[in-house]
């Protein structure tokens, strides 16, 4: 009777380390990780959280997107007024895979920039190329019309 609840109580020991161990990704589909990269990048566009933004980008799609998107913010901001508010909001349309390692995301964007007692709304719509590298997806391209 000892030994049994000795190898129960390992087992259940074991059991509770194992359900520690697993990555936070397991049961995700990759379509949900490709959702939460572009989440993930419009919340940082939005709180102008510039270098996590880029975390979601790979190379040079820092300086093709991110960048410009902070340094019109910036000009806008030294330009007219101090106070202004940008609010980002996303849409994910639809999200198809060209092949294992793309994907091609049809999305729309709102932005709202408010400030010294003016207000803009400008709604795009584009597609966002995120692709898999060394395990993660990371966005290639952002091109919005």
């Amino acid at each position: 009777m000892k030994k049994k609840i000795f190898y129960f109580s390992i087992f259940l020991l074991f059991a509770l380390f194992l359900s520690g161990c697993c990555p936070d990704t397991i049961g995700i589909t990759e379509k949900e990780k490709v959702e939460n990269v572009i989440g993930g990048f419009w919340s940082a566009i939005d709180q102008e959280d510039w270098f996590t933004a880029g975390l979601y980008c790979h190379g040079n799609a820092v300086d093709t997107f991110v960048d410009p998107y902070r340094q019109a913010y910036e000009a806008t901001l030294a330009a007219y007024c101090s106070d202004l508010i940008v609010d980002v909001y996303y849409d994910i349309i639809n999200i198809s895979f060209t092949d294992v390692y793309t994907a091609v995301a049809d999305i729309q964007v709102n932005t709202w920039t408010s400030g010294c007692g003016h207000s803009n709304e400008r709604d795009q719509f584009g597609t966002m190329e995120i692709g898999l590298f060394l395990g993660d997806w990371l966005i290639y391209s952002v091109d919005l019309k």
